[in-house]
Formats: structure tokens, sequence, C-alpha cells
């Protein structure tokens, strides 16, 4: 899968989860939040992405083989 910088994925966060009330993944650690890809490795190991969430912006990395097995 091809992303670049500014695209909006769907990706479950490993190190938080989303307790916004007026999201459906209330307190629920493997739901899947929307983010958006702020950086990408110049070798394409891993990338960033930043989720908005209720308490402010939260970023996290992920690694391109995480998209592979998403599919």
């Amino acid at each position: 899968m091809k992303i670049h910088i500014g695209d909006e994925l769907k990706l479950k966060p490993k190190t938080f989860y989303n307790t916004d009330n007026d999201s459906n993944s209330g307190r629920n650690p493997k739901a899947v939040l929307k983010g958006k890809v702020v950086y990408i490795h110049p070798k394409k190991r891993f990338f960033d992405a930043e989720f908005d969430l209720a308490g402010g912006k939260v970023k996290e990395s992920f690694a391109f083989s995480e998209l592979e097995a998403a599919k």
C-alpha cells in the first residue's frame, strides 16, 4: 500500500484509545481510529500518524507491515 503525508487512515493504536463520549469506540483499546499520516521514514521502515482525540492530538508510530496485515 502506498501512503503519503496527509493521508487519513483507519488504524488500531496500541498505546492509547479514545475515551471521547461522542465516539463509537468508547473505551475499547482495540477500536479502529482515523489518523492522519504526519511522517514517513525515508526508507519506509515506519510512519507516524496523528489522532485528534478529546484531550488533544496524540501520535503513534506504525510499521508498514501493520498496514499489509490489516487488509
